[in-house]
């Protein structure tokens, strides 16, 4: 959820981020009478608040992945501790933190912000980008779209917490595959996620999991250190605990004896593949096992090759089939997809099997047919030259005949 600072009608926009006389305007001003109440964008921790150069006074609420992402400076209040927040605090987006000044270096009341992309001291974004689709205190909530028949459900977000790795890097993402990675070890999502946040283990993954939970350690939005050149061409999923030598028995095991359920986190790996194929509109299917793919899909580490650093892993027996179709199940809301199809849908896949499948047979059987009795109609091809033009029926009863089996003749000769 996320709101404007004011509410409707409280404010005018005084000053928009840019270039203006004297400088880089690295914010938005909302003009606004002394001691206007303004609120929480989103949800997030104080994680400044007090004296701040420039601001006079000043108060930052930093936001995890799963409150909306991004850092937010409120800027040139009286006093920041007016409602009683404090470095720590806990707030929602539209709760009230603070009142409308003119502190610092300012020439009129307004409150000022600034949006970090990802975190304080990283990148400043236009925050009228950043509040587009965003509503006002007060306002109705824009009702929920109700999906039609054949149209595809939302999918939920899988991800239960976040610890993020500094084992990452920016330089633009080009995604076309969600890759599959083991860790070829006995360790869980909540062990080889603190292993990928020390700077000295030099990898990552974008997300980690296991039957228990799903972590986020590297955000979607940056590359983590998987798999060398597809880093920045794939969302990287490792599933904590497991070995590229399993045998597909091992995948699909439900039995808790030796101390998980690898049914389940497989189950926990579709969910994940389903929601980033719907982020990113990636098609929900398998394209791996031929080499470097071609096409955007699923796939492992191994069909890199040497590009994606050498790796062999999900190993041979991974039940990519069962993974996709998990996967396609959540990415439907767990909805059988006959149920939800349009009778054009339908059709089209009857006649797509009929071509793949019934049509080869049927063109197997005419060849029989046409070797054995030269057609549906006497005559109609001709046989084999071999034979003597005659059908393999003909020529058998010919060679019959000369073996004087009774009742046997050759009607070709006859002719």
């Amino acid at each position: 959820m996320r709101l404007y600072p004011l509410r409707k009608g409280a404010y005018t926009v005084s000053s928009p981020f840019g270039a203006r006389e004297g400088g880089f305007h690295y914010g938005l001003d909302f003009a606004a009478k002394d001691g206007t109440p303004f609120y929480a964008c989103q949800s997030g921790t104080v994680q400044y608040i007090g004296k701040a150069d420039g601001y006079g006074e000043w108060i930052v609420v930093d936001s995890d992945d799963s409150e909306g992402g991004g850092c937010v400076e409120y800027g040139h209040m009286w006093d920041a501790f007016a409602t009683g927040l404090k470095v720590g605090s806990k707030v929602k987006a539209g709760q009230h933190i603070g009142y409308v000044g003119s502190n610092g270096g300012s020439t009129g009341p307004h409150l000022h912000i600034t949006v970090w992309e990802r975190g304080y001291g990283g990148k400043r974004i236009d925050p009228a980008g950043w509040l587009r689709g965003a509503g006002h205190l007060g306002e109705p909530e824009a009702p929920t779209a109700t999906p039609s028949k054949g149209t595809i459900m939302a999918v939920p977000n899988p991800v239960t917490r976040t610890q993020i790795s500094p084992n990452r890097h920016s330089g633009g993402r080009d995604v076309d595959w969600i890759v599959i990675h083991t860790q070829e070890g006995s360790g869980t999502a909540r062990s080889i996620t603190d292993y990928l946040c020390r700077p000295a283990a030099q990898v990552s993954y974008n997300a980690v999991c296991d039957d228990r939970e799903t972590v986020l350690v590297v955000p979607w939005d940056q590359n983590p250190w998987s798999a060398m050149n597809a880093n920045n061409r794939g969302d990287h999923i490792l599933m904590a605990g497991s070995f590229a030598s399993w045998s597909r028995n091992r995948w699909l095991s439900p039995d808790v004896s030796d101390g998980k359920n690898e049914d389940l986190q497989l189950t926990r790996t579709a969910a994940l593949v389903a929601w980033r194929c719907a982020v990113r509109n990636i098609p929900i299917r398998y394209v791996g096992g031929k080499g470097m793919p071609k096409t955007p899909g699923v796939c492992g580490h191994v069909d890199f090759g040497q590009w994606g650093g050498g790796h062999t892993d999900p190993g041979p027996n991974f039940p990519w089939d069962e993974l996709i179709r998990r996967a396609i199940s959540i990415y439907n809301g767990g909805k059988d997809w006959l149920a939800m199809a349009t009778m054009a849908e339908v059709e089209a896949l009857i006649y797509k099997c009929l071509k793949t499948y019934v049509g080869p047979i049927g063109s197997d059987v005419k060849d029989i047919r046409q070797q054995i009795t030269g057609g549906r109609d006497s005559g109609q091809y001709p046989g084999f030259e071999q034979g003597g033009s005659r059908t393999l029926y003909d020529l058998t009863a010919a060679v019959a005949e000369k073996q004087g089996v009774p009742n046997t003749r050759d009607t070709l000769e006859e002719k």
